[in-house]
């Protein structure tokens, strides 16, 4: 959606497929170490008077997820760097070029034809999606940045949970605004 006019020739299905596959191998990699980070313990207890014990077992962290350079590096850092810090500079380099795109087809929008314009609205309505989430991912991680130097939670989390709930319901919204097939729908649906 970067070039909202181009990507029917830039996108097939060779470049998804390496690009999943990418993304798997990535995440696989990132998530290794997990495996180092517990393990589990077979607990006996015999009951006393019956010829029965019972078993079960007991999940414990390990010496490796306890040393503060893993917390540190792997589980703080690599997890702002994975979770936040590269998603939110892709997401704000791809709108951009959107933006700036956009901005360019609207000089010359005389000579756009009806399928363009379609194009340019649900580029506009994912600007607007992609610009709420970034509201909220930048805010919760703000929060939870100032939660671990200052180890205070108190209110901050139910209005982070609010905005995350803006966040997940306002697609509706920017769906009115900017789709007219979706509305012609939404009015068949309540048959108004």
């Amino acid at each position: 959606m970067s070039k909202p006019l181009a990507w029917r020739s830039q996108c097939s299905q060779r470049r998804s497929l390496t690009a999943a596959s990418v993304a798997s191998v990535v995440s696989i990699l990132l998530n290794v170490p997990r495996f180092y980070d517990f393990y589990y313990e077979k607990v006996q207890i015999v009951q006393n008077g019956t010829n029965s014990e019972l078993i079960y077992y007991v999940v414990k962290t390990t010496e490796f997820r306890m040393h503060p350079t893993y917390q540190l590096l792997y589980l703080n850092w690599g997890f702002f760097i994975v979770a936040y810090g590269i998603p939110l500079i892709l997401i704000s380099i791809m709108n951009w070029s959107i933006y700036r795109a956009i901005s360019n087809l609207n000089k010359t929008r005389q000579i756009m034809s009806a399928t363009e314009a379609k194009e340019v609205s649900l580029s506009k309505m994912l600007i607007c999606i992609t610009i709420v989430s970034i509201v909220y991912t930048v805010s919760r991680l703000l929060w939870a940045i100032w939660v671990l130097n200052s180890g205070f939670e108190g209110i901050m989390w139910e209005v982070i949970d609010v905005i995350g709930m803006v966040n997940s319901s306002v697609n509706f919204i920017f769906y009115c605004m900017f789709g007219q097939k979706f509305r012609q729908e939404l009015r068949n649906m309540f048959c108004c």
